[in-house]
């Protein structure tokens, strides 16, 4: 029931009145009989506004349904007096009883003269909630959308108001909310408006149809939009009633378009296209088919490009194309092969004018921009922009520096909307004013770390709208972050997440120093200011060292000398932590580059005398097998020079078992790239090292000692089938993706446009150099490897593939299971017959004695059993095994 404290003061006597008049009826009575007394009371009949009010209170105090009906008739009662705030308080309150869409209109009229801004805010409101897609609702948001300066909203609301005016067909409102959107145009508005033309041919309102046209005229020349007219005036024309005013309207757009009045007049004319006695689609087929092959005309052919018609005649016609001029072609072919090129498009400036474009280039690129946007439809992003100016106007190296100046010329231009280039999107300017920002949806599709980037261009361009964003955004990453995801998206989100929510930062910068390191290397993020970001956020750690080795390999400079300045502060802990590295073959060529160069500062500054210097002979000519740069090539050979520091260091330095292995492994590595072959033997005979020159020298011819077991001989890798096979489908796997899916994200990347601060193609290029380094290491093991299991084994000597006890002189036992490269994942007691506990006891017989190195010194041990042991073969099943390994 209507609260008396809400209405009017002048109703409130009304009400009491009326109160007066139920109090006395029956409690028993039916609402029927006590209607009937009310009329008799009242003596005012059906007429009778105050008992027709009365009577919606008595049926809204019985519960029926029919109460709000009643209020609504009251309602519209007092409107027509110009009771205003009682009409909008009453259709309010009928609203609330029963959303009936008919009391919308009634209610925002009430509402709109009542005067009260407080209730015309809630009446609008509440219209909104019961029909959002009412037009009359959304003309009213308009009006209130303009009256608080929101311009691109109110621009927005009145377009769809507009077409629901249209569909309902309401000409009067439809004609006053095109004039409003007519008060501030933009590029955007003038083709949403001429793509409501062929709705109101459909609608037969030709009348509006012809005044938007009239209004729209001056905004198709400022707005570039003769084309989009022209194909406006063919739909309205094909879907509504063909008049001569609309028919000649849309000859001449098309001549317009094609700058040719006295072709397309003269086709119009042979084809009767304005004549109303025509069909207009028969004629129009007649009269495009004319115009396409008339003399002077453009044309593309899908091969040869964009040419010009220089002749005709019943049967063929001559075409000049840029490579083939005096081109004959068949009528009957050229309707099957030829389609028409507007003079004004972008392909018949290129085709007639590209010397002129190559200068607009250079001089006015944010112009060239626009005509890519206007041919484009009235937005474009870079691949948009590349498929049309790559090879014409520019050449594919002189691209991306090209469209770098052009994005950043655009940001300061006012012809350009760059509102949207977060997601890489560019228009036409309205006016002086950028467009307004939307939050656009997340496409997780694309990845998350190029969710993530585009999230933090949007708030880089636009940091008003940060706060916004981490409202809409956040929960997502951080439900999406809980998942396995690529250190790549990891490393992206951690960036905006650790902004985002300061209380978890402790943990984004944990797993971020965790994420760089295993990584290896900083380049999955592609721009400097991310690289930086990441690794000072990785410094928060605890143990930020892994990271900053990373960081080394940066292809920015300015991140590479942070991340040694920061290792520099490390003090005498540094030369093991590098140390550990020159020592793990599995470390990047560029950090490695980088590790071996920090290496040798420190030497000459007295740390780290006490690890081996082979490390770094070692891990420069594992790189050197691996190296793709040019920069790190060159670097890798000047520090293998003959008279370079490492030579100095290691002449004449004794060599480990171990090292004499991993070096020997390297060089088999080496022999795959030849031309590098020489440089490393140069430096072994600079050193001393002759053995393993000769080594390099005879791997390349097949071993002639017959009595060599596999496991002595240096270019033979054993290992078990099950390792042996986890390598193949690694590197078929890697294979794939260096020949589909990485090309794939480096040619999806490019499209982007400037590759100097491109994330994604840097990552994908990242990527790809990992995967390569990995499949051509892998490729060099499996061409010398050797699958254990096919050996002829037996438990005469210790080999690979066998089991051996040793006991030592006070009785205890120690056993080792002999199995070869990368096979450890067998057992913890697996032991790597080219380590040099391996080494030590392969080829020994039972009763043999045996020095091992112990972390307490040297010790004896008596070889007192071998015996053939093989790791078990999988089972197929359920996805099970029934044990690991089998005697």
């Amino acid at each position: 029931m209507v609260e008396a404290a809400e209405l009017p003061e002048d109703v409130i006597p009304l009400l009491a009145q009326i109160d007066a008049v139920i109090e006395p009826l029956p409690a028993d009575d039916s609402l029927a009989e006590a209607i009937n007394e009310l009329d008799r009371l009242l003596d005012g009949g059906e007429g009778s506004l105050l008992t027709r009010y009365s009577r919606a209170r008595l049926q809204e105090q019985a519960g029926l349904n029919t109460a709000a009906r009643s209020y609504g008739k009251v309602a519209r009662e007092l409107a027509d007096m110009g009771r205003w705030e009682a009409a909008s308080l009453l259709a309010r309150h009928a609203l609330r009883l029963s959303p009936d869409p008919e009391l919308i209109p009634l209610l925002l009229e009430a509402s709109r003269n009542s005067g009260n801004d407080e209730s015309r805010r809630a009446d609008l409101q509440l219209a909104a909630h019961l029909a959002p897609h009412n037009p009359r609702v959304q003309w009213a948001q308009a009006q209130a959308a303009q009256a608080q300066g929101q311009t691109g909203r109110a621009a927005e609301l009145t377009v769809r108001a507009l077409r629901g005016f249209i569909e309902s067909g309401q000409p009067k409102a439809a004609e006053d909310a095109l004039l409003a959107a007519l008060e501030e145009p933009s590029p955007t508005l003038a083709h949403h408006l001429l793509g409501l033309m062929p709705l109101m041919a459909e609608k037969k309102m030709l009348p509006l149809a012809e005044d938007a046209l009239d209004l729209l005229e001056p905004l198709v020349g400022k707005f570039r939009l003769r084309q989009a007219l022209s194909t406006t005036l063919e739909e309205m024309l094909r879907v509504g009633e063909a008049t001569v005013s609309m028919r000649q309207r849309y000859v001449d757009a098309v001549a317009e378009i094609r700058g040719d009045q006295a072709a397309v007049k003269t086709a119009a004319e042979e084809t009767k296209l304005t004549d109303p006695g025509t069909k207009f689609t028969e004629a129009l087929t007649a009269f495009q088919s004319a115009l396409s092959f008339a003399r002077g005309a453009l044309v593309k052919h899908r091969t040869w490009g964009v040419g010009r018609i220089t002749s005709t005649n019943d049967q063929a016609l001559i075409i000049d194309f840029p490579e083939r001029r005096g081109q004959q072609m068949a009528r009957s072919m050229a309707r099957r092969s030829l389609t028409a090129v507007s003079p004004h498009s972008l392909e018949a400036v290129m085709f007639l004018r590209a010397d002129s474009l190559k200068q607009e280039a250079s001089q006015d690129a944010v112009g060239l921009m626009l005509r890519v946007i206007d041919e484009s439809g009235g937005k474009a992003s870079a691949p948009n922009f590349k498929k049309w100016l790559v090879g014409p106007v520019l050449t594919e190296g002189q691209w991306s520096a090209w469209w770098k100046g052009a994005r950043e010329s655009a940001a300061e231009d006012a012809r350009i909307d760059h509102s949207n280039a977060f997601q890489g999107d560019y228009r036409r300017a309205s006016g002086d004013q950028q467009a307004a920002v939307k939050l656009p949806p997340l496409n997780f599709q694309a990845g998350l770390s190029a969710a993530a980037r585009m999230v933090m261009r949007l708030v880089d361009q636009h940091p008003e709208l940060e706060e916004e964003a981490q409202v809409k955004y956040g929960p997502a990453f951080v439900s999406w972050a809980e998942r396995d995801q690529e250190p790549e998206d990891q490393l992206a989100v951690g960036l905006l997440l650790s902004d985002w929510y300061p209380d978890q930062r402790d943990a984004w910068a944990r797993d971020t120093a965790r994420l760089l390191g295993e990584a290896r290397g900083l380049n999955l993020l592609g721009s400097a200011a991310e690289q930086q970001a990441a690794l000072e956020l990785a410094q928060e750690a605890a143990d930020p060292s892994r990271a900053l080795v990373a960081a080394l390999g940066s292809r920015f400079g300015p991140v590479r000398a942070h991340a040694r300045t920061q290792l520099l502060r490390m003090g005498d802990k540094l030369p093991a932590l590098l140390h550990t590295y020159l020592n793990d073959e599995q470390t990047p060529v560029p950090v490695q580059v980088e590790v071996i160069r920090l290496a040798l500062e420190l030497r000459q500054q007295g740390l780290g005398a006490e690890h081996d210097p082979w490390s770094l002979a070692l891990a420069v000519i594992r790189a050197l097998a691996h190296v793709k740069a040019q920069r790190d090539a060159t670097s890798l050979k000047e520090m293998l020079a003959p008279q370079g520091e490492i030579a100095g260091l290691v002449r004449d330095h004794p060599r480990t078992k171990d090292m004499e292995i991993n070096l020997e492994l390297a060089l088999l590595f080496v022999l795959r790239h030849g031309r590098r072959a020489p440089l490393v033997r140069e430096f072994l005979t600079a050193v001393g090292a002759e053995e393993l020159n000769r080594h390099l020298e005879e791997a390349h011819r097949p071993v002639e000692q017959e009595h060599l077991i596999p496991e002595r001989d240096p270019k033979i890798v054993l290992m078990t089938r099950e390792t042996y096979e986890g390598k193949v489908e690694r590197r078929e796997q890697l294979r794939k993706d260096l020949a589909t899916e990485i090309p794939k994200k480096i040619a999806a990347a490019r499209e982007l446009g400037d590759l100097s601060e491109n994330a994604d193609y840097h990552a994908a290029k990242e990527q790809q150099g990992l995967a390569d380094a990995e499949e051509r290491s892998l490729e060099a093991m499996l061409d010398h490897a050797r699958i254990i299991e096919d050996l002829r084994i037996s438990d005469e000597y210790v080999i690979a593939g066998t089991e051996v006890t040793l006991l030592d002189a006070a009785g205890e036992e120690r056993h080792m299971w002999i199995l070869g490269q990368d096979d450890n994942h067998h057992g913890p007691e697996v032991v790597n017959y080219r380590a040099a506990l391996g080494q030590a006891v392969v080829g020994r017989k039972r009763g043999e004695e045996v020095t091992l190195e112990t972390e307490t010194g040297p010790k004896t041990y008596k070889v007192v059993s071998i015996r053939k042991r093989l790791p078990e073969t999988k089972r197929k099943g359920k996805g099970k095994r029934a044990g690991m390994f089998s005697d």
